[in-house]
């Protein structure tokens, strides 16, 4: 009984148009990626796990150049009843863009998309506060690394 319900719920998977994820073939391109070092090592990291290509630490060795500029801001979201930050919101937009390094050609156009995370703030505890905001940056660039990853594999699977 158990063996039908897993085939049916495979069936209905594949009838869905449910696959896995593939890594994506960016023909063996070598990469060099101009960005900061957190969001740097993050996407290097995203793009040896989800893609084909190699990361490279010299420009002059890369077929294709991965550009990213980041922006991080915070902004108060509410205030306690004696007038104090009771929340924080944080906000993460990179920029990125993709271009061949011999010729300086467009691979990909100059995107930008925005992560957030709300906390709450506590007086008491501020070195802890300090603490979880960076944690709470480092997923961001996490999750900024995983979405660019994949949208280079989706922009490099489009015919021209």
């Amino acid at each position: 009984m158990k063996q039908f319900f897993c085939l049916a719920f495979l069936l209905m998977l594949s009838g869905c148009g449910f696959h896995l994820h593939e890594a994506a073939n960016l023909g063996g391109e070598r990469i060099y990626i101009d960005a900061p070092k957190r969001i740097q090592s993050a996407v290097a990291k995203e793009l040896r796990i989800d893609t084909t290509a190699q990361v490279v630490d010299n420009p002059k060795a890369a077929q294709a150049i991965l550009e990213i500029q980041e922006v991080t801001e915070q902004r108060i979201l509410s205030l306690n009843s004696s007038g104090r930050v009771a929340e924080y919101g944080l906000f993460y937009r990179p920029t990125y863009r993709m271009y061949v390094a011999r010729t300086g050609k467009m691979l990909i156009k100059s995107q930008t998309f925005e992560l957030h995370r709300d906390f709450i703030y506590n007086d008491a505890a501020v070195l802890a506060t300090a603490t979880n905001i960076d944690l709470l940056y480092a997923d961001m660039r996490k999750s900024a690394a995983q979405r660019i990853v994949y949208r280079i594999g989706i922009l490099a699977r489009k015919p021209d």
